[in-house]
């Protein structure tokens, strides 16, 4: 590898700005030149290697940057018991170019700590020609091991010059390393021999920089005089304003500022935490590689809805993404084998939005939003296989959607048909329905929107139809609500076409569907579409008048010039004509606006009387309402009074009653009437559905392009498979102006694979986004593979999705596409499961205060509101302030920046907020005290590590005997059991809120513990290590680190030694772990031990009158009512309670025990 030498171009505000030979100017924020906080243990090199594409990351500590000519990756250490595993390759994550080359040296192949090297850079690229007085310029001279100093000869540059290498083998993370040429503006690096282990082996004492003599001179000062405990934690305070003013490395400046070593001081614990959350490493997010398909482990596998690269997560996404983590976190501890992955649902109509605003290429801008989010998904700590990852706009998964299209056109299930759409006559292009307005104009042109028919692609889910019905009942995982939502969707209904004829022309048939057909004599006219075929009938224009025709022309005209988009107004118009009904009444025949000519026939009739929709139709063209229903008694007593209200004229009844003013059939049941329609032919059974063939077209430059060829000699031809994927132009010029394939002659014209027409072309539409998404969950466990959409063998092994995890916005035609997929590949062999998700966990919306000005109802940022008044106001107007809780929105300006959060609180506090503030199925509101009571809690947790350390080690022997109080050692062992069944049940439940609560309610718990019992006992540091396990899923830098801290501390001293000789081992893994294991996402899942879930005594509420007078102990074996209410009375301290008797006794049970209830 090539070693690339970088200069400071110029410094704009808090940001460096400098290029390289073999890289562009790139401007790097200063925080990102800041050397992390690294742990005190081991300072080892990591491997590197390169790969693609320049991102920008913070630096790491305990890392080698090597730069190649096309990108710096790094691969991340994990701080544990002194050692550090070197992270897989598949692993690695990308960085920014690195400062000038630090200068390695050979010995014992070990470098400087990179956060030496940080901090020695950090201060010459601040001061590049000045160095003298320099706090860091003496930091780090040594003398070799004959005590002589040493020093590394250093070459001159010229600006961007690069020479030099430097080699870093793969299997040795120390490696051999030779001097890299660095700037002339730059002196070299001293160097210094640091043997693996912890800071001091190998060093003579540093010179001090006049400005740490003075820190140190002010701790003794001012600090001298208190007790080690308090000079302790004012060293750290003094310590952290430091941090944060100079942003140097914490530990270097401890060690060299040569002050006490804060080891339970809670700001520095923080601080370490910040570098934990960085690392993003196996040890915390461990995955699986693709092959492994274990035979000894179940398979689980936990996937959360992929998201469009819009450039920024919001609080949306961290609530589903974090729900996901948990379970999957959970269930890898289990002993499950895991499969959690993510990607990127890439292609959509955004990207060509910004492509139009911003001019640049939509393939550029996705590519930018990805490496975004991906940034802060890293920074959420979430454990996604990202060896998985895929986005569905880059040709290695299009491919394989472009195969699965001719797939199903083989089969007949693509086809293509005539169908309308909303089409802008200035741009030239189809809009979908969101981008036209409410007053029917596009929503960038201004022009007014046209329907207009053009051919467009469909798949045959209605061939479905009925397996798409019928197998919600093989879902119990899902909710009633959801399959509910899916069936109302497909439609699925039995009732009987019937025809009416038009009265000018016993030929011209109108055909109606629908479920009510007992109702025929209620018909007061027959509703059809503005599109239905009747209109241009023949007979039916014969017959009417040029005035009735006009008008009708208008009316169609305004509905199919989408004026009509508010839903909830109503339209219709009388044609002039009558239509004859089966039992030969005579109707009206008018034309409804909410007849949809896609659905059904086109055509309904109405019925008044017993159809609110049909009533409303009816009172606007003033035609008879006829009641033909007997209403029930029910529906008598809750109408109002008054006659015109639409209750009393029109209501509905069960089929079990009777007809009236129906003829001959008045008084009949209304299933001998359906049965004697169907008799005399007046309806046909039939099943009808509401669903309607999926339209995969888009007239849209950034989707699937379709892989078909149009043949003037063959006609439509696939593309062979061979020559897939039909590749999308990336390098194309946006104006706006229609779809820009068709404007791609080189693109568009092609041969035809059958004759070798030289004058085909390529279909220019491209596919739905939602025929992406539909079968993306295969292709993540089979991303790299080039011979076929995915191996058989690992989907059979790990399909179907044991959960999926999303919106609820998602209910239906995503979910409902994905199922017709899988059918699909079922019917094909290439699965074996006919479902793809077993458990769908929807989530409720994330909301927050909305503040609008009461005056111009505008939103207000909350910073514009002085929310300490009542009611608030705003700064910006001085008006008062509306405050709603609503759904968080930047139209709204009440959204939070999951960046910002974790920033303030880390990743760890706002993951468990997100979990434990609401049910998942409930709106989360958000709320600052409710995070920081989280962030609180997190650390009491760390607080109760730390003081058990600090308490040991004052402790003057662990191993004499001690008295120690067996039921206070009872009482912990049943917590810690009790807990441990309930956040397992609550974790497989889905309800992460109480599973939180169970864990506050444990660690408030062990506070409460006597000392002599957190010293002397090992049920008590059992108990701790069973808390930071069974955190894990919902905080697992927070246990890892105190994980770490116990690992540590329990092999220096060895604690509980001679305890041990009488505990059952198995029982103390079982429960809570195995410390010779340092990796706490590599522990077993805790469970618990039944005897220690036993009380020898119950806690029993005893009330008087609902009023509780005392709680009492109840020996564990009463359970019955009547033994339980003798104990009672029996006891002295109620003896004159019972001079009264008492005519009711309520027995209930509670967490600890039971209630009982005395009441007069």
């Amino acid at each position: 590898m090539s070693a690339s030498t970088y200069n400071v171009v110029k410094k704009e505000g808090n940001s460096f700005v400098y290029n390289s030979a073999n890289s562009p100017i790139v401007s790097t924020h200063a925080s990102e030149l800041t050397p992390k906080l690294t742990s005190q243990r081991s300072n080892e090199n990591i491997v590197t290697k390169t790969e693609t594409v320049v991102e920008e990351k913070t630096f790491l500590p305990n890392s080698t940057i090597t730069q190649t000519a096309s990108k710096t990756t790094i691969d991340k250490p994990f701080l544990s018991g002194g050692t550090i595993a070197a992270m897989p390759t598949s692993s690695a994550i990308p960085v920014p170019p690195p400062l000038p080359p630090v200068t390695k040296v050979q010995q014992n192949s070990t470098a400087l700590p990179l956060d030496s090297q940080l901090a020695l850079q950090k201060d010459k690229l601040a001061k590049p020609s000045d160095h003298k007085g320099n706090k860091f310029s003496k930091l780090f001279h040594k003398k070799d091991k004959t005590g002589a100093p040493t020093t590394t000869a250093t070459n001159t540059a010229t600006t961007g010059s690069t020479s030099g290498s430097s080699s870093h083998p793969s299997s040795n993370l120390g490696g051999t390393h030779s001097t890299a040429p660095t700037n002339n503006d730059i002196p070299a690096a001293s160097t210094t021999h640091h043997p693996t282990g912890t800071y001091g082996s190998g060093y003579t004492e540093p010179h001090k920089p006049s400005q740490m003599k003075k820190v140190k001179g002010v701790i003794k000062e001012k600090f001298g005089h208190l007790t080690k405990n308090q000079k302790m934690e004012e060293e750290g305070k003094v310590l952290e304003a430091e941090f944060q003013k100079e942003k140097f490395d914490y530990q270097a400046y401890q060690h060299n500022a040569g002050v006490t070593k804060i080891n339970t001081n809670l700001v520095k614990l923080n601080l370490i935490k910040r570098c934990y959350s960085t690392l993003n490493h196996q040890s915390i997010n461990g995955s699986s590689k693709i092959s492994d398909i274990s035979q000894s482990k179940a398979k689980y596998y936990a996937l959360s809805q992929f998201p469009y690269p819009s450039g920024a997560l919001h609080m949306g996404h961290v609530r589903v993404y974090t729900m996901s983590d948990c379970i999957g976190r959970f269930k890898r501890m289990q002993g499950y084998d895991v499969i959690h992955p993510m990607g990127w649902d890439s292609f959509g109509l955004p990207a060509e939005n910004a492509a139009i605003q911003k001019q640049i290429s939509p393939h550029v801008w996705t590519q930018s939003n990805i490496n975004s989010m991906k940034d802060q998904l890293i920074r959420l700590n979430l454990e996604f296989d990202w060896h998985r990852e895929i986005s569905t706009c880059s040709d290695q998964y299009y491919k394989w959607t472009q195969q699965l299209f001719i797939k199903l056109y083989q089969q007949g299930l693509a086809y293509r048909k005539l169908a309308t759409v909303n089409w802008d006559p200035i741009d030239m292009t189809v809009l979908a329905n969101e981008q036209v307005d409410a007053q029917g104009r596009s929503w960038r042109s201004n022009a007014i929107v046209e329907k207009k028919d053009m051919s467009q692609w469909f798949f045959k889910i209605t061939s479905m139809a009925d397996r798409l019905h019928d197998d919600l009942d093989l879902l119990p995982g899902w909710s009633d609500e959801i399959k509910s939502m899916q069936k109302e969707w497909i439609g699925r209904s039995k009732g009987h076409y019937l025809d009416f004829i038009l009265n000018t022309s016993k030929n011209s048939k109108i055909s109606v569907f629908t479920t009510r057909i007992e109702t025929l004599y209620g018909v007061t006219f027959l509703a059809i579409s503005s599109k239905h075929p009747i209109l241009k009938d023949k007979d039916f224009l014969m017959n009417t008048t040029n005035e009735k025709k006009l008008e009708i022309s208008n009316f169609i005209q305004m509905v199919e010039s989408n004026q009509l988009r508010n839903i909830d107004e109503l339209c219709a118009i009388d044609t002039g004509h009558l239509v004859q009904s089966p039992n030969a009444n005579l109707v009206r025949l008018i034309i409804s606006s909410t007849v949809l000519s896609d659905y059904g026939t086109g055509a309904v009739m109405g019925v008044p009387a017993h159809n609110k929709q049909d009533y409303l139709v009816a009172k606007k063209l003033s035609l008879p309402i006829v009641q033909v229903l007997e209403r029930q008694s029910s529906v008598n007593n809750n109408i109002t009074s008054s006659s015109n209200s639409i209750e009393s004229e029109c209501f509905d009844s069960e089929l079990t009653g009777k007809l009236i003013q129906s003829g001959n059939y008045s008084q009949w049941n209304i299933n001998d009437v359906i049965d004697d329609f169907e008799r005399k032919g007046w309806g046909k059974p039939t099943i009808s559905y509401r669903i309607r063939d999926w339209l995969i077209s888009r007239q849209r430059y950034w989707g699937t392009p379709i892989p078909i060829i149009h043949c003037p000699t063959c006609g439509t031809v696939p593309v062979p498979e061979n020559e897939l994927p039909v590749l999308l132009p990336i390098e194309v010029q946006f104006t706006g102006k229609g779809n820009i394939l068709n404007d791609l002659s080189g693109w568009k014209q092609c041969k035809c694979p059958i004759c070798l027409n030289n004058n085909a072309q390529r279909e220019t539409d491209t596919m739905d986004t939602f025929v992406d998404s539909s079968w993306y969950y295969l292709r993540f466990l089979d991303n790299q593979n080039q011979n076929e959409i995915f191996s058989s063998t690992l989907a059979n092994n790990y399909m179907p999705v044991d959960i999926y995890v999303g919106g609820i916005e998602h209910a239906i035609l995503h979910l409902l596409y994905s199922r017709f997929i899988t059918k699909f590949l079922y019917d094909q062999s290439l699965i074996s499961h006919k479902e793809p998700f077993k458990v769908l966990l929807t989530q409720g919306l994330v909301k927050s205060p909305t503040y609008r000005d009461q005056y111009t109802l505008k939103p207000l940022h909350p910073s514009d509101v002085l929310t300490d008044q009542k009611p608030p106001i705003s700064k910006l107007t001085g008006n008062p302030v509306n405050v709603t809780i609503e759904k968080m929105s930047k139209s709204k300006l009440n959204g939070l920046d999951p960046s910002e959060m974790i920033d303030k609180y880390g990743s760890d506090t706002l993951k468990v907020y997100i979990l434990f503030k609401a049910p998942p199925e409930n709106s989360l509101e958000w709320d600052n005290d409710g995070i920081d009571g989280c962030k609180k809690w997190l650390k009491r947790v760390d607080q109760l590590i730390s003081n058990f350390i600090v308490e040991q080690k004052a402790s003057s022997s662990h191993s004499q005997p001690q008295i120690l109080d067996e039921k206070e050692l009872k009482s912990i062992e049943f917590q810690c059991n009790q807990t441990i069944s309930r956040v397992s049940e609550s974790i497989e439940n889905y309800t992460f809120n109480t599973a939180i609560s169970s864990l506050m309610t444990l660690s408030n718990f062990l506070q409460k513990v006597s000392d002599n019992t957190k010293c002397h006992s090992i049920e008590y540091f059992k108990s701790l290590r069973t808390l930071l396990l069974l955190l894990t899923p919902f905080a697992p830098i927070t246990a890892q680190y105190n994980w770490d801290q116990l690992v540590r501390f329990n092999n220096d001293n060895q604690l509980y030694s001679t305890q041990l000789n009488s505990i059952n081992l198995n029982d103390i893994k079982t429960t809570s772990g195995d410390l010779n294991e340092p990796i706490i996402t590599k522990q077993n899942w805790p469970k618990s031990i039944e005897k220690y879930q036993q009380r020898e005594n119950l806690l029993l509420v005893v009330q008087f009158n609902a009023k509780t007078r005392a709680v009492i102990e109840l020996p564990s074996n009463i359970s019955e009512k009547t033994q339980i209410e003798q104990f009672v009375r029996n006891s002295p301290k109620f003896a004159n309670r019972f001079n009264t008797s008492y005519e009711k006794i309520f027995l209930g049970t509670t967490k600890n025990g039971y209630s009982i209830n005395f009441t007069n």
